[in-house]
């Protein structure tokens, strides 16, 4: 009688799976974890428009969508500064 294997899952842990699906797992990641970065920028963004002040809903809106051409309408130099170090980062 052949001897049989009590934890069956750990039988199942150490196989080893093909390189070729290891790649393709990489590419899916990338992609999902983009998208999770596109609906946070998005959520980011609408929360820019509820700023009531010009010169800060303008500097979040910068940040938010990464443009340095955005800091150039922030009328405050310093905060004008800031905004151009911190996009450009």
């Amino acid at each position: 009688m052949p001897p049989v294997a009590i934890h069956t899952g750990l039988l199942y842990a150490q196989k080893k799976l093909p390189l070729e699906l290891y790649t393709m797992q990489f590419p899916l990641i990338a992609i999902l974890l983009l998208g999770l970065t596109a609906t946070a920028n998005a959520a980011d963004t609408s929360s820019c428009y509820a700023i009531a002040e010009a010169d800060a809903r303008t500097y979040c809106l910068a940040l938010a969508h990464n443009d340095p051409g955005r800091c150039y309408a922030i009328q405050d130099s310093a905060m004008r500064s800031r905004c151009l170090a911190e996009v450009r980062q």
